[in-house]
C-alpha cells in the first residue's frame, strides 16, 4: 500500500474538519453554545478531545469558522449572479431565489444557525468577523438598488435584508403552513415595477 500523498492527507483534515463543524453547530443550536463544551463535540464528530485541538483551538474558534464557511458561500453565489448580464432587477429576483433554495434545501440546518443569533451574548464576539465579511455585500446590495432606480438605495438595501429575514424566520418555525415562494413573488413585485420603467 502506497503512502498518502499531501493531497490525500489534506483532504482527509478537511472531512475531519467539516465533521467536528457540522457537530459543532448541532450542539450550538440544540443544546445551546454555553452549555455545550469541547468534550461533547469531539464525542459527537467521532474523535479524541486532545485531537479536537489540533483543529481548533476552542469554542470561540469554531463559531467564528462555522459562521464564516457560511458567510463564504453566500458570496460566491452572490457573486455569481451578480457576474451576470441581465438587468438589476433580475439579479435582484435571482439572488433572492438562490437564498430561497439554500433555505429549503436545508431547513434543519438553518434553524440550527438562526437559533445561534437568539442565544445571549453568543454573537457579540464574532460581530465584527460578521461584518467584516458581510460589508461588501451590503455596498454591492445598495449599488444593485441604485441601478434599479430606487429612490433611496440604501434604506431599500437595509429593507430588503430585513424583510427575507423576517420571511425566513417565519418559514423556518412553521415551514408546513408557511408560503414562503408566495411572500417572496408578492416581494419581488415592488421591484419588478421599477424594473418596468426602465
Amino acid at each position: 500500500m502506497s503512502p498518502r500523498t499531501s493531497a490525500q492527507f489534506d483532504a482527509i483534515r478537511q472531512r475531519s474538519r467539516k465533521r467536528i463543524m457540522d457537530a459543532a453547530l448541532e450542539l450550538f443550536g440544540t443544546l445551546g453554545y454555553q452549555a455545550t463544551s469541547i468534550s461533547k463535540i469531539a464525542q459527537a464528530a467521532g474523535i479524541s478531545k486532545g485531537l479536537m485541538y489540533n483543529y481548533f483551538s476552542g469554542k470561540q474558534e469554531l463559531l467564528e469558522a462555522i459562521i464564516i464557511e457560511e458567510v463564504e458561500q453566500g458570496t460566491q453565489w452572490w457573486h455569481e449572479v451578480l457576474e451576470k448580464d441581465v438587468s438589476a432587477y433580475e439579479k435582484i429576483r435571482q439572488l433572492t431565489f438562490r437564498a430561497v433554495e439554500a433555505v429549503k434545501e436545508d431547513t434543519h440546518h438553518w434553524r440550527l444557525l438562526t437559533s445561534l443569533a437568539f442565544q445571549p451574548n453568543v454573537m457579540e464576539n464574532i460581530e465584527p468577523i460578521i461584518m467584516e465579511q458581510k460589508g461588501p455585500l451590503i455596498a454591492e446590495s445598495i449599488n444593485l438598488f441604485a441601478q434599479l432606480g430606487v429612490p433611496d438605495p440604501e434604506k431599500e438595501a437595509f429593507f430588503y435584508g430585513a424583510m427575507l429575514d423576517g420571511f425566513f424566520l417565519h418559514y423556518l418555525s412553521s415551514e408546513a403552513h408557511y408560503p414562503l415562494v408566495e411572500m417572496i413573488e408578492y416581494a419581488m413585485k415592488r421591484y419588478e415595477a421599477y424594473d418596468q420603467k426602465e
